[in-house]
């Protein structure tokens, strides 16, 4: 059931994605050709105004077809046709690429308040070494590490508070590694082994910080969420920067394992099933706004250059460009997707 509903919410992120496309492409009058929940063969087709609107059989994702946004010239109208994307001031194209990604940032926000809203958030304590939840199934739970122990040492290396745990933890994965705990009245030593993480390099066992739970009013939850979600913007951009600078670990993530890491969270509960949602939504609104081929960011870029130079760049060109893209893009996704099941 928590694999159905991962793969659902991974969906309502692109298809809203793909919405924020549509929205402000209608805002502008511009013309939808379709828009496709799924990709591959429609299994259910029908037609509101000028928009064809389907079901495909690939369930996850969707696209949507504004006419004049591909390479070549073959729009509707032709050239003189406003309600081309192709003929539209430089500005509105741009308001329209970006909306995707602006969808995906205030779902992350939305997800984040309706947090604040019901269940509330989890508020940790990171000041001390001691041990909150311990995660069923983990390498602290193997080892016997319980909630409210409290860590002195791990290995050689003294522990103060929560960062130099997880450092210490991080330096070690797979690797056994003696914990010095503090347990009420007496002091412990227990063997830990931690897991390598999924998508990183780097040694995890599973426990949080200790944490109390903390609601909000129709204000404040409001403001928790566009602050969350900025937090998460910046957090993931200072991996981004990390990753390239070789100053942090980690790696790419295929759909199988988006899945599992979503699914796990949603097995613990609805709160850790909408943060893992608003912590993807933002990766997804980054993502787009990277300047790679066939992306969001790319087709900017090029819209960028079109207001510099005063003219657009030749359109197949920049179809080709696109089009090679998309092709490396679909490759490196089921190389890390394979990956990610071996």
């Amino acid at each position: 059931m928590s694999i159905a509903v991962t793969i659902l919410g991974v969906s309502l992120l692109i298809v809203l994605h793909e919405l924020g496309h549509f929205f402000a492409a209608r805002f502008f009058d511009m013309r939808v050709l379709r828009f496709s929940v799924g990709f591959g063969p429609p299994l259910i087709r029908w037609k509101k105004g000028e928009t064809t609107w389907q079901l495909a059989a690939v369930p996850l994702g969707g696209y949507v077809l504004i006419d004049g946004m591909g390479a070549d010239e073959s729009h509707e109208q032709g050239i003189n046709d406003t309600r081309s994307f192709r003929n539209r001031p430089v500005w509105q194209r741009a308001v329209v690429l970006a909306a995707g990604p602006v969808m995906n940032w205030l779902l992350a926000a939305a997800f984040i308040t309706s947090l604040a809203w019901t269940v509330g958030f989890a508020r940790y304590d990171t000041t001390s070494a001691t041990l909150g939840e311990i995660l069923d199934g983990g390498p602290a739970a193997q080892a016997g590490l319980t909630q409210g122990d409290r860590v002195q040492r791990v290995g050689a290396t003294a522990v103060e508070d929560w960062d130099h745990l997880v450092a210490a933890i991080r330096a070690h994965p797979q690797q056994p590694v003696l914990f010095e705990i503090q347990r009420r009245n007496e002091t412990l030593s227990l063997s830990v082994v931690p897991r390598r993480a999924d998508g990183g390099d780097f040694g995890v066992i599973d426990v949080m910080p200790p944490a109390h739970i903390e609601r909000f009013g129709p204000i404040t939850g409001l403001r928790a969420g566009l602050v969350g979600a900025t937090s998460y913007t910046t957090q993931q951009v200072q991996m981004l920067v990390g990753l390239v600078l070789g100053t942090e670990q980690g790696r790419l993530a295929g759909l199988p394992g988006i899945v599992k890491m979503v699914s796990e969270q949603a097995e613990r509960g609805a709160r850790y099933l909408l943060q893992s949602l608003a912590w993807l939504s933002i990766g997804l609104f980054l993502l787009n706004l990277l300047p790679v081929p066939a992306l969001d960011g790319s087709r900017l870029s090029f819209l960028a250059i079109e207001a510099v130079r005063r003219r657009p760049v030749d359109a197949r060109i920049e179809g080709t460009i696109h089009g090679i893209g998309f092709v490396l893009l679909i490759g490196l996704m089921v190389w890390v997707s394979i990956r990610d099941l071996l």
